[in-house]
């Protein structure tokens, strides 16, 4: 090995820590400091002039900067039109990387012309159904000689960029008065939700879509008077959520265990964030998200994983079955309401049906073991015909 290649690999290895180094401490970032530091970020890296990145309107294709740096100074954002620029091409496609002569391919792109742009990367940024919401772009006033190192750089700040240009646009769609909030999620599933507190943290406001009767069952004047610790199903959960937020100041995809009116488990994954700005006088700090309800999803995991613990415990070759009745009985009560419950063995030999277990309405404690014999086109004499049952 040559000593250019030594110093090659040598200073390929320092780059790569230095690197590492700078994306852990890039993504310690939230929010607009994020987005700056991000630009500043794929500038010096890419040792490049320019970087930007923006959030993508569909309806009116164009871009609005959220950050926008040039010769390592920050510029006020600004809009702008995506029709004939190489944006256009990002946002309807790939990463896109033109890395000498942009202009000649965007002649009509005044931007690139104003700014001497020589050279441009640009990569999409998408949400969670895959629409196009966003872009990442670095451009430079000569060519790109390190195209492979630039791709690098834009695939490993994609996901943290999608994700905070997601929650900035959440916190954006909040910034509505009450009325537009209701009229906003009124057909919306999800149960959004806004709680004001005071500074003795009591609460002194609520705003619930109306979703939340179709969820938790309370209607829009029971809303007036709900605090957000009636839902918790369990009290813990609410200082553990709570501890959470003061600390990192939002969740995402939180999962909690909450109540219905009637007291039934609520199943719920929550985004939620604490404000502390533009609140009505006051209000010291608002609690304010969505909550997605999974209570299917979640029973359905919950029957997949009970039906996998009964079929084990009742293939063992010595089974108590009176505990095997008593695990059944309590595990399922959990997810469904039983009134009813039998447990049976067939008796081929004697045609007759065992009841070692069973709990109804009328022996909630159970009773004393009882058979039946099969009846003629019933269940049990079909199961006996049938070979290798």
């Amino acid at each position: 090995m040559s000593n250019h290649t030594k110093h090659s690999v040598n200073t390929g290895i320092a780059c790569n820590n230095l690197l590492s180094c700078s994306l852990i401490d890039l993504f310690k970032k939230t929010g607009q400091d994020y987005f700056d530091s991000l630009v500043n970020f794929l500038c010096l890296q890419s040792n490049s002039s320019f970087a930007f990145v923006g959030e993508y309107s569909a309806l009116n294709n164009n871009v609005t900067t959220k950050s926008f740096v040039a010769n390592y100074k920050k510029v006020k954002n600004f809009k702008y039109d995506l029709k004939d620029t190489p944006c256009e091409s990002v946002v309807d496609n790939i990463m896109c990387i033109y890395p000498e002569n942009v202009q000649q391919f965007f002649p009509k792109d005044k931007e690139l012309k104003e700014r001497k742009i020589e050279s441009y990367a640009g990569i999409p940024l998408y949400d969670i159904n895959d629409n196009a919401v966003g872009i990442i772009v670095i451009m430079s006033n000569s060519n790109f000689n390190n195209v492979d190192q630039i791709k690098t750089l834009l695939e490993l700040v994609k996901s943290k960029t999608e994700f905070e240009l997601e929650r900035l646009v959440t916190h954006n769609n909040f910034a509505l008065t009450p009325k537009h909030l209701i009229n906003t999620f009124e057909n919306f599933q999800d149960v959004f939700f806004w709680f004001n507190y005071n500074n003795k943290n009591e609460q002194i406001g609520v705003i619930m879509s109306p979703s939340v009767k179709s969820t938790f069952g309370y209607t829009e004047e029971e809303v007036k008077n709900l605090k957000l610790s009636d839902l918790y199903y369990n009290v813990n959960d609410r200082y553990e959520i709570l501890k959470i937020l003061k600390k990192e100041g939002y969740v995402k995809n939180y999962f909690l265990t909450l109540k219905d009116k009637a007291n039934n488990k609520v199943y719920v994954e929550a985004d939620a964030e604490i404000v502390k700005k533009g609140l009505p006088k006051k209000t010291a700090f608002a609690i304010r998200g969505v909550l997605k309800n999974i209570t299917e999803r979640k029973k359905e995991e919950q029957r997949t994983e009970i039906a996998f613990l009964i079929a084990d415990k009742s293939q063992r070759r010595m089974v108590n079955l009176n505990l095997l009745g008593e695990f059944i009985h309590n595990t399922l009560k959990e997810i469904v309401p039983i009134s009813n419950l039998y447990i049976a063995t067939i008796d081929f030999e004697n045609k007759q049906t065992n009841f070692p277990y069973y709990k109804d309405d009328f022996n909630l404690e159970g009773g004393t073991i009882f058979s039946r014999p099969f009846k003629k086109m019933g269940l049990q004499n079909t199961l006996s015909s049938i070979k290798n049952y």
